[in-house]
């Protein structure tokens, strides 16, 4: 997986390890670095977190990157398909984050599928 490293799980605490879930996927598997300074990736499932930020207080990390009228659908997608999704700023290269292209595509084909769950759309 791309960019991943020790330093993107070290960038938790060690009080946020213990405790973290990632809020999709309801499991710790480390992280994986985005091309957003501190944003990295929750290996499992794709879904963006903010890890670093001298804006934010250390205790308030990792911040979720999804707005909330997209975590049941990312939800939903995750226990349908347990495909990575790689949501993360992806700046760089799309072509040296594989995982993040394909995590992509197969997302949007899922909602071209289920237009209904699209919040603020006009499916259904």
């Amino acid at each position: 997986m791309q960019k991943y490293g020790y330093r993107a799980n070290e960038a938790l605490t060690s009080e946020a390890k213990d405790v973290f879930r990632c809020e999709i996927c309801q499991e710790y598997a480390g992280f994986n670095w985005s091309d957003y300074s501190g944003e990295a990736m929750c290996n499992r499932c794709g879904t963006p977190y903010q890890l670093i930020d001298r804006e934010i207080p250390k205790e308030e990390l990792p911040k979720r990157k999804i707005k909330p009228e997209w975590i049941p659908v990312l939800k939903r997608y995750w226990e349908e398909t347990h495909e990575y999704t790689g949501l993360g700023n992806i700046s760089i290269s799309p072509g040296a984050y594989p995982e993040c292209v394909k995590g992509r595509r197969l997302f949007n084909e899922w909602l071209d599928e289920h237009p209904d769950l699209i919040p603020g759309g006009t499916g259904g």
